[in-house]
């Protein structure tokens, strides 16, 4: 699956705020490449919000005739799901939308609210994360976070995020009933094979933060961190992954994909 910007946007694959007019197509092909690509959907709000899942592909959308030029505030974004071959998008819910990505399992999608727009100097965000669940077709707080949560992650009944209190494991259930997995000084990648956390940890160096990580391995409900791997450099958040034999990576330096064993055995 892969994106396009259609004419109008001014988006990147890093901003968190979305240009009046901007579109993000999503389109499938085979793997096998046995036909041309087909457009799924041509409404996507940002090129991070979108998780196939099933056999649907959920993402944002902002209904256009809902925004009013001289309000900036106006505007229904909506939780749409169309099936990944193609058809009808099915709108799940209004008025809530993420500009990060999103996650799933058997019981729901989860995603980074974003900030409500108020016209209020002194206005307190509170940051969450918002679920929308199967079994009651309705969105809900799976959690409150310190500070905007990233790296959203399911895996065997667990939901793991980051955030500026560490890394956090909740059941799927209740994301109140939170174990702390680790506190790093910077996270920069969190992954999991579905059976342990994952993540590479930066420190301080001078003013900035080194671009090297020592990555660290952790059963999902909490335990004794096991370091895998030492001093590994550039690894991109939205591009670390994690399976029973290695982790992959890919680094900002020379554009480098990368890979060590998960067991240091």
């Amino acid at each position: 699956m892969f994106s396009s910007n259609e004419p109008g946007g001014g988006v990147t694959s890093l901003s968190r705020h979305q240009a009046p007019g901007s579109r993000w197509l999503r389109l499938a092909m085979p793997l096998d490449g046995s036909s041309a690509p087909a457009r799924i959907a041509g409404d996507v709000m940002t090129p991070l919000a979108f998780l196939p899942h099933g056999s649907q592909l959920y993402y944002f959308s902002m209904d256009p005739s809902s925004q009013i030029p001289s309000e900036p505030c106006s505007g229904d974004s909506r939780l749409v799901a169309v099936r990944s071959t193609g058809g009808t998008p099915e709108i799940l819910a209004h008025n809530h939308s993420t500009h990060g990505p999103m996650a799933a399992d058997d019981t729901g999608i989860y995603w980074a609210a974003d900030m409500p727009c108020v016209d209020d100097i002194n206005f307190t965000p509170t940051y969450q994360i918002e679920k929308f669940s199967f079994a009651t077709n309705s969105v809900t707080q799976f959690a409150t976070t310190s500070g905007y949560p990233d790296s959203i992650r399911t895996a065997a009944g667990r939901v793991l995020w980051v955030d500026q209190g560490g890394i956090w494991s909740a059941s799927a259930d209740d994301g109140s009933a939170r174990v702390s997995i680790a506190h790093p000084r910077l996270t920069r990648a969190l992954a999991t094979d579905g059976s342990k956390a994952y993540w590479a940890a930066a420190d301080r160096e001078g003013d900035s933060y080194s671009p090297k990580a020592d990555v660290f391995a952790a059963p999902l409900t909490g335990g004794v961190p096991q370091q895998i791997a030492c001093q590994v450099y550039g690894i991109e958040e939205f591009n670390f992954f994690a399976d029973q034999r290695a982790i992959y990576y890919l680094s900002w330096v020379h554009d480098l994909i990368g890979r060590f064993p998960t067991s240091t055995e």
